[in-house]
């Protein structure tokens, strides 16, 4: 039986071994091989030198030498699954610079990530609104709200 089309030798400097596999399991399929063994001496014909590990074991090496998952540190946010959640709610409770709204979330027994979220941004937001507002009629802005009404105070609070 004549064979349908060819395999290189792998190419680790130029080539990507995931096509490289995938060219592999096309040609396997291409002429009608099954039998284990016989990929195992194809591969290594084409790899290197024999060896007595199992084809499958040998993809699955090379899979992970040239395609390395990469680290934890480097996938935070998609392999803490459950995790996440737990994490970002310890980081927003023990790190909102607000005191008393850290004692109010710690208060609360049932607080879900999304409502904590929601007023610890609410409150940075207040509280930057109220310093910029006091900042405003201290200093006796004229652009002030309360200037531009004609109020005469000389501090608002």
């Amino acid at each position: 039986m004549a064979t349908l089309g060819r395999i290189d030798e792998f190419n680790a400097e130029t080539g990507v071994w995931e096509e490289y596999a995938e060219r592999l399991e096309r040609f396997f399929h291409a002429n009608d091989i099954d039998n284990p063994e016989k990929k195992r001496s194809i591969l290594l014909s084409v790899c290197g030198a024999a060896t007595a590990v199992p084809y499958k074991s040998i993809v699955e090496c090379l899979q992970r030498h040239y395609n390395p998952t990469p680290s934890e540190i480097v996938q935070l946010h998609c392999n803490f699954g459950e995790q996440l959640e737990q994490m970002l709610h310890n980081r927003i409770v023990w790190g909102v610079a607000d005191p008393l709204l850290q004692c109010q979330l710690l208060a609360e027994l049932n607080l879900t990530f999304k409502i904590e979220e929601e007023r610890a941004l609410a409150t940075e937001m207040a509280n930057r609104n109220a310093q910029k507002s006091r900042h405003f009629c201290t200093m006796g802005n004229t652009h002030c709200p309360c200037h531009k009404r004609g109020w005469k105070f000389k501090y608002l609070w």
